[in-house]
């Protein structure tokens, strides 16, 4: 993928694969450069990171991952997309395991690697349709992911990070931060997506 923008890379695979995006599975990839090593840099990936990356899609910011992580283990439910990410990453450092991430033990599938990292975090850009209960699954099971860098629905982003006394502020806030320390990293333009959502975006 070096020397070619991320969009036409997208659009080329695309095409090559014969494949579209997908409705059903919330299909939106994401094809800024800039963003994408924004939030690798933001999740400070280093070489004793494990990174978790659920719909990696189309692999865009999994190979940005691969450049700094110890190792991505990565879900994808789309068997097409399967095809396209194991031709793209034959590394030691990519597991890609094909399957609902909501039928998924992380932790069990964490421990079968070879190795072991002293962080564990997780970086998506997750279906938004999908958001909160990939989210509050992971909360409630996983004992080895220790931070989670999650591109969402910008609404959905508010009511994560939102104080009490705001508009924003609902019951998924109380939950949410109950549980974690949430903060609100960076917002992200719909026109930056293939296809383009009808929201904006952020990232928690």
């Amino acid at each position: 993928m070096k020397g070619i923008s991320v969009k036409t890379n997208t659009v080329s695979l695309l095409q090559r694969h014969g494949l579209s995006a997908k409705k059903k599975y919330g299909q939106n990839f994401l094809i800024d450069s800039n963003i994408l090593k924004k939030i690798v840099t933001k999740a400070n990936v280093n070489s004793d990171t494990l990174v978790v990356e659920i719909g990696p899609g189309l692999g865009a910011l999994t190979e940005y991952l691969l450049e700094k992580a110890g190792h991505v283990l990565a879900y994808e439910i789309d068997s097409d997309l399967v095809l396209v990410l194991k031709e793209l990453f034959q590394k030691p450092s990519f597991t890609l395991i094909e399957g609902d991430i909501l039928q998924q033990n992380v932790d069990t599938d964490i421990q079968a690697l070879p190795k072991k990292y002293p962080r564990v975090i997780m970086v998506a850009n997750l279906p938004y349709y999908i958001t909160t209960p990939i989210i509050m699954k992971l909360l409630e099971e996983s004992t080895f992911i220790q931070e989670y860098y999650v591109m969402m629905q910008q609404e959905v982003a508010m009511r994560f990070t939102s104080k009490p006394s705001t508009k924003e502020y609902n019951a998924l806030s109380v939950i949410i931060q109950y549980k974690t320390h949430s903060s609100l990293l960076m917002k992200v333009p719909r026109q930056v997506f293939i296809p383009a959502p009808n929201v904006d975006s952020a990232i928690v």
